[in-house]
């Protein structure tokens, strides 16, 4: 679980958890949220997963495809850590330029296919003493099947702590 200096009490979490709830992309939900607070700067990402090494399995079963792309990561706000993702997505659902910014930048996920104008679906969430985790699904306007899965920690800074 990711500690950001962007949530320091469990109210604030809790607040999150709201907001995430009722936002069609988490991205968009955690700009908005640093901008609500006074935070400047670009929402980027630092990836976590090592080339060539083996995706965990598709927590969900959701995914049409037999191997979908995974990708891990930590998003910023800026120079603040806002959260870790790790998305399983059906690349044939994206166009080239999305693949592209997936496989190459440190463009958000929400941001790279913002293109399709997809709607978030809450699979399951787990709100405790550790933090918040947001299980959901991603679906493209009049899809069945959803085109990703993404497994979102968030967590409280303790007082004095180091974030991430």
């Amino acid at each position: 679980m990711i500690a950001t200096a962007l949530i320091s009490t469990p109210d604030e979490l809790a607040a999150l958890d709201t907001a995430l709830r009722s936002g069609p992309s988490a991205t968009a939900v955690l700009a908005s949220w640093c901008a609500a607070r006074g935070l400047a700067g670009r929402m980027h990402v630092e990836r976590l997963d090592v080339a060539g090494a083996p995706s965990p399995a598709e927590p969900s079963g959701l995914l049409p495809t037999a191997g979908p792309r995974y990708r891990r990561i930590r998003m910023f706000c800026g120079d603040i850590a806002v959260s870790e993702a790790e998305n399983w997505y059906d690349e044939t659902a994206l166009d080239p330029a999305m693949q592209v910014a997936l496989a190459r930048t440190d463009t958000p996920f929400g941001i790279a296919v913002a293109g399709l104008r997809f709607q978030r679906r809450l699979i399951a969430a787990q709100l405790d003493a550790r933090g918040l985790e947001h299980r959901a699904a991603l679906y493209r306007s009049g899809h069945e099947a959803p085109f990703c899965v993404v497994v979102e920690r968030y967590g409280c800074a303790a007082p004095g702590e180091t974030v991430a």
